[in-house]
């Protein structure tokens, strides 16, 4: 079966669900670059489909993004998310897997920098439930934080209602590596240009799911938002 995808900037449903049919293949990918909305997706994933999504957050603004999988038996899920908080921004992402299917499967990786006053919450659960056996799922989400009047949270939930399942997760936030500022600075690069190089490697992951088009917008926007 063919795979699906449908790829959105700037221009996200405040409400939406996405029906995933047997044996699919669904990538999506979101990207805020001009304004920050919030929004809540469900995507419901039938037998042995798969979901790819990619979260591109490169606006200011304030907004809450919440996306839920949920999985039936074999279904898997993966997703991708890249986020900047900059200016006086108050970002929240919840991601979240839900397991209702034996031997379904999700990772979720979520990236993030803030900085200026911004606020950003990388969250989101991943939860088995009772009679979803051989599932696997994993939560991460790490932040880097470039001043200190920021607030970064990265905190990932696993609720786990069966046995015989694999549950992990991992966070992290501190701040920007100075070592690292240090290091390109003391080679002639400006602290602003040191700082957009040590963003886009960090958040290069989430750009290959865009077109070539769409990543030359993403890296316009990861410049105008530092």
């Amino acid at each position: 079966m063919a795979d699906k995808r449908l790829s959105l900037l700037d221009d996200f449903p405040e409400e939406a669900t996405y029906e995933i049919g047997p044996g699919e293949c669904f990538r999506l990918s979101l990207a805020s670059l001009n304004n920050q909305k919030s929004t809540h997706i469900v995507l419901r994933v039938a037998e042995n489909a798969s979901v790819e999504l990619a979260l591109a957050l490169f606006a200011e603004g304030k907004g809450v993004i919440n996306i839920e999988a949920i999985l039936e038996e074999g279904a898997s899920f993966h997703a991708v998310a890249s986020t900047i908080a900059s200016g006086a921004s108050d970002k929240k992402v919840y991601l979240s897997a839900i397991h209702e299917g034996g031997s379904s499967k999700a990772l979720v990786e979520s990236r993030g920098i803030v900085a200026g006053k911004s606020r950003l919450t990388l969250s989101g659960t991943g939860h088995i439930k009772h009679g979803a056996k051989k599932a696997n799922t994993r939560q991460e989400a790490r932040i880097i934080v470039f001043d200190k009047g920021c607030f970064a949270s990265a905190s990932p939930i696993l609720k786990i209602d069966e046995n015989d399942v694999m549950a992990s997760h991992g966070s992290a936030e501190g701040m920007v590596d100075e070592q690292h500022l240090f290091y390109l600075e003391s080679r002639g690069i400006p602290e602003k240009e040191a700082r957009r190089l040590i963003t886009s490697g960090y958040l290069l992951p989430v750009l290959p799911y865009f077109s070539e088009e769409e990543q030359a917008k993403l890296n316009e926007a990861i410049e105008r938002n530092l």
